[in-house]
């Protein structure tokens, strides 16, 4: 078993995670650059874009890949898996670039950063005890983190509008 925490150390606030992210990052920005921006969506799209998501689901979790952990037992199938899985999202996000809800949310991802964590932290907090869960099994499962997702952003939108309300024009004065 391969631990990746033992090459990069333990960083506060999981920036030893993300720095692993940021390398399909980058391997995604250059694949961005390669394919036309001219993608039409259809049928050719559908069909990969569930392949994707299919070859995913069932795939990752042979690689023994747990970046909560930052452990990784196969790498060799790690790093494809986790490339069409680039492949797979940026075929959505071609699909999706004319979203006004995605646009909105782009647009104020600084504030949404800043505000992220202690955000979410409480609606983790009060989901576990509405549901009588413990918090472990809250983060483990789906739909409780789309839940937690969605229920996250909602709480953000009011920082987010005092932000550009109050808090850009004052920043420009400096």
């Amino acid at each position: 078993m391969s631990v990746l925490i033992d090459y990069i150390g333990w960083l506060p606030f999981g920036i030893n995670a993300a720095m692993i992210g940021v390398i399909f990052f980058g391997l995604g920005d250059v694949c961005k650059k390669i394919v036309s921006a001219n993608f039409c969506a259809t049928k050719y799209f559908v069909i990969l874009f569930v392949l994707g998501i299919l070859i995913q689901y069932l795939l990752l979790p042979s690689t023994g890949a747990d970046l909560a952990s930052l452990n990784v037992n196969d790498k060799l199938l790690y790093i494809p898996i986790s490339l069409w899985g680039i492949a797979t999202y940026y075929l959505l996000a071609l699909l999706l670039r004319k979203s006004r809800l995605l646009m909105y949310l782009g647009v104020n991802s600084l504030v949404i950063f800043a505000f992220q964590e202690p955000v979410y932290r409480a609606v983790i907090f009060a989901i576990s005890k509405l549901c009588h869960e413990s918090v472990e099994v809250i983060r483990c499962n789906t739909f409780f983190c789309v839940l937690i997702t969605v229920l996250s952003i909602i709480a953000i939108v009011p920082e987010i509008y005092i932000w550009n309300k109050f808090g850009k024009p004052l920043l420009k004065k400096f």
